[in-house]
């Protein structure tokens, strides 16, 4: 699996045992049509990136770090731009940089149970902040 250093600057791919700033572990695109309204985009991209998100829980309990997973989801100008893609990033809760692999092979994901869970936070899009700061303007 891969990493990316650096969000700021273009993304360069590494691999995870060199240490990196951010692991992309869900890119999924949200279905076509009409936008479906900001609590229906947030709430999906919430549960993709948290409730159905599974880490390599060994992995995970290894780091010596507190984990924090970020999301990206579309808001309505970017929708009407063909904008359909969730995006769900890990990182270090204290934005140091992580090594290693925390996303589980396709193989281990049908093994999993889903019983155990990561100690991993879920942070809300900083488009979200933005759709409450235009919310409370009106």
């Amino acid at each position: 699996m891969v990493g990316y250093e650096d969000e700021d600057e273009p993304a360069d791919v590494v691999d995870c045992e060199r240490p990196y700033d951010v692991q992309v572990v869900l890119r999924q695109n949200i279905s076509d049509g009409a936008y479906p309204g900001d609590v229906e985009v947030a709430d999906t991209a919430h549960e993709w990136c948290h409730d159905d998100l599974r880490l390599d829980e060994e992995t995970a309990a290894e780091a010596e770090h507190d984990l924090a997973v970020r999301l990206w989801h579309p808001t309505e100008s970017t929708w009407d731009d063909g904008d359909r893609l969730v995006s769900c990033f890990l990182t270090r809760s204290d934005d140091g940089p992580l090594t290693g692999d925390f996303v589980l092979d396709e193989e281990e994901q049908e093994d999993e149970d889903g019983d155990a869970e990561a100690d991993v936070s879920v942070s809300a899009d900083p488009r979200d902040d933005e759709a409450d700061d235009a919310d409370a303007e009106d």
